[in-house]
């Protein structure tokens, strides 16, 4: 049988279980310190607040397990919106990536979208490959933090990235810097990188300059959700 998908109504039900278990056990711990105080045995007491403490952690992990699950559907749901995956090579993206590539002097750059499964380039330079599995790609990582530009100086020395196939092979990364595509309601799709093969840092105003280029892609694909650029 399939597993449910969770929804708002499971969420705002698990939420509300775990505020009132939150006052259970504060009453609980309340009345345990006034039955020590009174010098009464509290050990059975004691016990069950155990117990009760163990139940509510599950329905904390629920709780986080399914606002990460409707988030990423959300995620997801943005991502398929404007019609862009799979579709063919634009002036437009790559512009933006030769632009990047040349502001932060990278032989790389990409305009990466990440799905369920894959990390898939609109736009590449630098790169043969259109796509990789989600598990390998360095922008699954930095879309985690939406509002920060991610910078990894040097991938071998990164314990996140140090056994990944694109730093142990081809095409050997070493330094890499995401600016995360974010939309207006708050979802990032994927991020405007650049990679090189050598480790190294990068200055405030390329990341600076990243994060606008990022916002240029993201208003493109805005603007093609909103049927305003061609769909091709």
């Amino acid at each position: 049988m399939p597993t449910r998908k969770p929804n708002i109504n499971d969420l705002g039900a698990t939420i509300q279980r775990v505020a009132d278990g939150e006052r259970v056990i504060q009453r609980m711990k309340n009345l345990i310190a006034r039955a020590t105080e009174l010098g009464e045995d509290t050990a059975e007491l004691s016990l069950y607040l155990e117990d009760m403490c163990t139940v509510q952690g599950s329905f904390q992990h629920s709780r986080e397990a399914m606002t990460e699950a409707l988030g990423e559907r959300g995620r997801i749901a943005a991502l398929l919106a404007p019609n862009v995956m799979d579709s063919p090579e634009e002036r437009a993206y790559d512009d933006i990536t030769r632009l990047a590539a040349s502001t932060c002097g990278t032989p790389i750059a990409l305009v990466s979208l990440v799905d369920g499964t894959r990390q898939w380039f609109k736009s590449r330079m630098g790169l043969q490959a259109k796509e990789t599995p989600r598990e390998l790609a360095f922008c699954a990582h930095a879309i985690q933090t939406p509002s920060d530009v991610m910078v990894v100086k040097d991938a071998q020395a990164d314990p996140r990235f140090e056994a990944n196939a694109l730093v142990t092979g081809d095409p050997n990364i070493r330094f890499y810097a995401g600016a995360p595509l974010v939309t207006s309601d708050g979802h990032a799709l994927g991020t405007l990188c650049v990679i090189d093969t050598v480790p190294r840092d990068i200055k405030p105003e390329q990341v600076k300059e990243l994060a606008f280029l990022a916002n240029q892609v993201i208003s493109m694909l805005e603007l093609r959700k909103a049927g305003h650029l061609p769909s091709s």
